[in-house]
């Protein structure tokens, strides 16, 4: 059973009051969720909480924050589904009904939240071996010659700046359509924006990331719980470049190329850089990773 946000708004308040460190905009609107009798979780707790390996190769996560909601544990399927088969996000969302056993198609949020766990626990001993492994794998999977990975995250571009955020199919607790502001950022040309999230720097710099400014909303809403580290996060999951981490960006349409529907992919680019690409094609076919409910070794 799924625990609120407000169950763990409170529980945080009674805790540490302080650990509250991302609010949401008065802008950007929400559906409360209802409540549930599962016990609130301490965001302190969430941040350490456990990844394990599993029998099948694929990596389990516990107390993931998603959305409004605290998933209590979930399985990583980190081979691309459908044996690599390319596929439209909505053909993925299709896929993922007919076949309701073989794993979810992830959205944005949570592939970075498995990616955050992980990266979180990179340093700690009991871990190193699984995470070893598991980077390997991703560096595998943002190789430049491969595709992007689809998700499932949705932004329909509207007049002007405003833009909705929402999710193709069907995920843990669903979610109302976001509506917010998506500013035009550095224009790389007369149809897209970008913003440098961490520049290239050498391996001992990892964590070395730029001012994000007025994309914290756009990543909080696409990334959730920890999105200021996002650059961070998926340049040490990318392949190095020459021995360097690889530069990572997030990509939107500017002003002038908007009133349409796009997706999100990730993956490195022909250019060498990490993107984060809020301007996908929702025709696009690519693989994408998938994940499932497991039991939680959790308690409280």
């Amino acid at each position: 059973m799924w625990v609120t946000e407000r169950q763990r708004r409170d529980a945080e308040a009674k805790a540490r009051e302080d650990e509250l460190k991302v609010q949401k905009q008065a802008h950007t609107t929400h559906q409360p969720k209802p409540p549930t009798t599962m016990p609130a979780i301490p965001l302190s707790q969430i941040g350490n909480a456990s990844m394990s390996t599993l029998s099948s190769g694929n990596y389990s996560f516990e107390q993931i924050p998603y959305q409004s909601l605290i998933i209590p544990a979930l399985e990583l399927i980190t081979q691309p589904l459908d044996s690599y088969a390319n596929k439209t996000p909505a053909q993925w969302a299709a896929w993922s009904q007919k076949n309701p056993g073989a794993g979810t198609p992830v959205d944005a949020e949570i592939l970075y939240q498995c990616l955050l766990r992980a990266y979180n626990l990179r340093n700690d001993p009991a871990h190193k071996p699984m995470m070893h492994e598991l980077t390997k794998l991703f560096h595998g999977l943002f190789d430049p010659a491969k595709p992007n990975l689809n998700t499932l995250t949705k932004i329909v571009y509207q007049t002007g700046l405003q833009a909705q955020i929402s999710r193709l199919g069907t995920f843990p607790g669903g979610s109302a359509p976001i509506t917010l502001d998506i500013p035009e950022f550095t224009k790389a040309d007369t149809n897209w924006s970008y913003v440098v999230l961490a520049p290239e720097q050498g391996e001992g710099a990892l964590g070395n990331l730029l001012r994000i400014g007025n994309a914290g909303n756009v990543l909080r809403e696409l990334l959730g719980n920890g999105y200021e580290q996002a650059g961070a996060v998926f340049q040490y999951f990318s392949p190095r470049k020459n021995n360097n981490l690889r530069e990572a960006r997030l990509w939107t349409p500017t002003t002038t190329n908007r009133n349409q529907e796009r997706v999100v992919s990730l993956g490195v680019g022909n250019y060498g850089r990490f993107d984060i690409i809020a301007n996908d094609y929702v025709d696009g076919s690519r693989p994408a990773l998938g994940v499932r409910p497991v039991a939680p070794k959790f308690s409280t």
